[in-house]
């Protein structure tokens, strides 16, 4: 069965063909993948293969594609790749031809043979109004590639853990716009496992450069040994430090500035929710972690940060949970919960996030405050193990938990100071705000977090 689809798109041929070249990149434009990876992080060439998660008529199959053919002229570029499944194997070839210098026709045809051959003119139909309804999604998820979705401003409770779920990620990327990748230099704490590793492989798949900074040395070397061992051809350079220890914090951020590693996107990742309480020179350990060492780098790299560059900060959606409450954030009200202890530290991360945008406009940088819904991650299972045994089967998995910091990161988009899930701004309160006040809440924050940053950051 051969079918064949074009389009037009208000955008020039060589942009169109670099986004559509990278194959992982198909989850934002084809309703049917649910999941799409690179399996190398070497430059895209012939040979450079993708793993595609693939929903036929109600199946879920995982496919890998191969780059067969890959060239470009003047006007003309084009790509060829093949998979093979259970049920198919298919031939897929995207052609970009320039009509101006700011607009294109794209050409994709699909070769496909079934297994079985007597399924062929009952699938066809349904093929056909699959590939027009691709070419549609294309087009506007390039064109409208740099607009953001209207922001939701209250939250159903009851509708809340829908969207945190796996099926929420599915539901809302099917209005995900183009990611168009500008390689840039990444600051990512807590890279070795769940969303920081998720993150960390597909921004080197972009073809990022890398400031890892972790608590275990044999974990980050293993992690470069990884990406290394995948193809990966860009800049990797690590750091040692434990965010419990706010001097080396301090110490870490002082060698990254020395070192000339400053970075254009600040990812603050690394967080931990502990069963029992501890305090570390007379704080909650939770607030240590989760709130003071993320607020502490930002101070400390912000001012050597360009115009143009951004700080992600991963909260939680548990801080719905939970107001800002100073007293609380010191020390832990008794009997110790270490799910509130984290709550409580993201919404201050939350906060810290709109305050610190509003200090550093003027500078050109742009805070963005994200959670990733619930995701099955080594963390989840380690700190919420009946938590993760009820909600298992619904979990994101990492991949899908972190595309919106792959996203922000990516894009940068202007509007900072939000509160992002699923590249779509949330509200940050599942109620009205009522007499809460960001301006205050944020004034009371950095008030606290003052006494651990040493002298104010010149930006701010």
């Amino acid at each position: 069965m051969f079918i064949e689809k074009e389009t037009n798109i208000d955008r020039p041929a060589e942009e169109v063909f670099q986004y559509v070249k990278d194959f992982s990149q198909i989850y934002e434009w084809d309703n049917q993948v649910v999941e799409a990876q690179r399996l190398d992080l070497a430059p895209i060439k012939e040979g450079s293969k993708f793993k595609i998660v693939y929903s036929f008529m109600g199946v879920t199959q995982d496919l890998i594609y191969n780059i067969e053919t890959i060239g470009s002229s003047a006007d003309h570029h084009y790509l060829q790749l093949s998979a093979r499944a259970k049920m198919f194997s298919a031939t897929d070839r995207i052609e970009v031809h320039s009509v101006t210098e700011d607009s294109c026709r794209l050409v994709y045809s699909a070769d496909i043979k079934f297994t079985i051959s007597q399924t062929e003119p009952f699938v066809r139909v349904y093929m056909e109004r699959v590939g027009n309804v691709l070419m549609k999604r294309l087009r506007i998820a390039l064109e409208k590639a740099n607009e953001c979705e209207p922001p939701q401003k209250y939250l159903n409770p009851l509708s809340v853990p829908f969207w945190f779920t796996r099926k929420g990620w599915n539901q809302r990327r099917k209005g995900f716009k183009a990611t168009l990748s500008c390689p840039r230099k990444i600051l990512i704490t807590g890279p070795t496992s769940g969303l920081g590793r998720s993150i960390t492989t597909t921004l080197a798949a972009k073809g990022c450069s890398f400031v890892l900074v972790a608590r275990s040395s044999s974990k980050i070397e293993q992690l470069k040994a990884d990406l290394y061992n995948l193809g990966f051809e860009g800049t990797l350079k690590s750091y040692v430090c434990d965010m419990a220890d706010l001097k080396t914090v301090v110490a870490t951020c002082n060698k990254i500035i020395d070192d000339d590693q400053v970075p254009d996107v600040l990812i603050n990742n690394a967080a931990a929710l502990y069963a029992k309480p501890l305090e570390i020179d007379g704080i909650e350990r939770t607030t240590v972690v989760d709130l003071i060492a993320p607020w502490l780098i930002a101070q400390k790299l912000s001012p050597q940060m360009l115009a143009g560059s951004c700080i992600i900060n991963v909260t939680s959606g548990g801080m719905y949970a939970a107001g800002l409450d100073i007293t609380e954030l010191k020390r832990a009200r008794k009997p110790f919960s270490g799910s509130r202890a984290y709550a409580l530290a993201k919404r201050g991360l939350d906060v810290m996030s709109w305050g610190l945008n509003e200090k550093l406009k003027e500078a050109g940088i742009r805070v963005h405050s994200m959670h990733p819904g619930w995701a099955d991650t080594p963390g989840v299972v380690d700190s919420l193990p009946g938590f993760h045994k009820v909600t298992k089967r619904w979990l994101r998995n990492p991949f899908q938990g972190s595309d919106t910091i792959v996203w922000l990161a990516m894009n940068n988009p202007e509007q900072g100071g939000e509160f992002w899930l699923d590249r779509v701004r949330q509200s940050r309160y599942l109620m009205p705000a009522g007499g809460r006040s960001m301006p205050d809440d944020y004034l009371r924050l950095s008030n606290f977090l003052g006494q651990f940053s040493g002298p104010v950051a010149s930006h701010c």
